[in-house]
């Protein structure tokens, strides 16, 4: 059998399962991120064969996000290369800082493909339904990941961080409403 895509996948799974610091897991929330985001989109536009204007609109705009997020697998890996090599202090601090930024990007994009996710789930076929749901289950995972990661960061990170503090809360309890729409599309099935 022809291999579609693993060789594709070889490279970075060597990367991540080698001794190096870098890919992590941030760079695994965002992939996992893009992964729920194409998902998402394969869902809407095998939903969408009427050619519902608002669904292209959504669907364009989700193709944009995803561009995003793959940017921010390849961010992660180099901020956290750069900070593992760094040997000055105050240098190392600069980085840890961009590396929290980092995990919250994605994390907020999580949250607005989220927001997406809601409004579009009226969109969504019944047949389709479960990719939908592995698709939000996806944007789950990339937050808490991601979320995780920004709180070990904060951990390190020297000063006063009660603005990181506050925005990590903020995000952690609009996650809460991910878990609630998993739940409602599980019934679904």
């Amino acid at each position: 059998m022809k291999a579609m895509y693993s060789d594709k996948f070889k490279k970075y799974l060597s990367d991540l399962s080698s001794p190096k610091p870098s890919p992590g897991g941030g760079s695994v929330a965002g992939l996992v991120l893009s992964l729920g985001i194409g998902l998402f989109e394969m869902a809407l536009n095998i939903s969408n064969k009427q050619k519902h204007k608002t669904a292209d609109r959504i669907a364009k705009e989700l193709s944009k996000i995803r561009e995003k997020s793959l940017l921010l697998i390849d961010e992660d890996c180099l901020v956290f290369k750069r900070y593992s090599q760094e040997r000055d202090r105050s240098k190392k601090q600069l980085l840890l800082k961009e590396a929290l930024k980092t995990s919250l990007n994605i994390a907020k994009l999580s949250l607005r493909v989220f927001d997406i996710a809601k409004k579009s789930q009226k969109y969504i076929k019944k047949g389709i339904v479960t990719d939908f749901a592995i698709s939000v289950h996806c944007l789950s995972v990339a937050v808490e990941a991601s979320l995780l990661n920004a709180k070990v960061n904060l951990i390190y990170l020297k000063g006063a961080n009660s603005n990181y503090r506050k925005l990590i809360n903020n995000i952690s309890l609009k996650s809460i409403s991910i878990t609630k729409m998993l739940k409602n599309l599980q019934s679904q099935v």
